[in-house]
């Protein structure tokens, strides 16, 4: 691992570390921890996850995908571990799709109209959810406009649709985007902008429009000065 997969030795003893405790068996030997941790050294070293906290933190996330699977098997009813590709499912409802456990336990809810309840079902279930919302896709699109590439995270969505209830038109904050993209684009600074713009009134994407037509021909005439 340190030589070949260029890991630190601190990221090495993590790796151990972290196997162990996540080992089901109530006495593992090392050459079972060592061929599970030999796999996970390959994933992690793949995704450029060599340094310490990096493979700390991976293998956190891979224990609460795990446990939030296990939740999940519980609540369907099935008293089983839960299938690597179970653990993928939901490390992908944790991480990419940015839900908390909670709101993952909530959708399992919905799935009492099925005769036989199923991960694949429950993410058919949180799918729909999610592009119902519309707010992943609104919010990605923000994001872009203001040259981040990265996905939504749950906090920036919560926004967004805080914004919705306060009666932003999306296209009023498509173009808030668009102006502080000039500036050096950043959410934070996003979240400023409208914060000032709903003090102000400009929800409507016209007068957002009209003020900043305003400003600019102030700009022009202040350069002018």
């Amino acid at each position: 691992w340190v030589e070949t997969l260029h890991f630190t030795q601190e990221a090495a003893l993590e790796l151990v570390r972290g196997t162990i405790q996540r080992s089901r068996s109530k006495s593992p030997t090392p050459s079972s921890i060592f061929k599970t941790a030999d796999r996970t050294a390959a994933k992690l070293a793949d995704a450029g996850i060599t340094d310490a906290e990096g493979v700390r933190r991976a293998m956190q996330g891979d224990e609460q995908a795990s446990s939030t699977a296990r939740k999940v098997l519980f609540r369907l009813g099935l008293r089983r571990n839960p299938t690597g590709p179970e653990e993928q499912m939901a490390a992908k409802w944790l991480g990419e799709w940015q839900l908390t456990p909670e709101e993952i336990l909530a959708a399992c809810d919905e799935t009492v109209k099925a005769t036989n309840p199923s991960f694949a079902y429950l993410d058919k279930i949180i799918e729909s959810s999610r592009q119902n919302d519309g707010s992943f896709d609104a919010v990605k699109e923000l994001l872009e406009t203001l040259g981040n590439y990265q996905k939504p995270n749950r906090e920036q969505r919560t926004w967004y649709a805080a914004r919705m209830q306060e009666g932003f038109q999306p296209e009023t904050l498509r173009l808030a985007a668009a102006q502080r993209a000039k500036r050096g684009g950043s959410f934070e600074g996003l979240e400023k902008m409208v914060t000032q713009w709903k003090e102000l009134g400009l929800t409507r994407l016209a007068d957002a429009e009209a003020f900043v037509s305003r400003n600019e021909a102030l700009l022009e005439e202040f350069s002018a000065i």
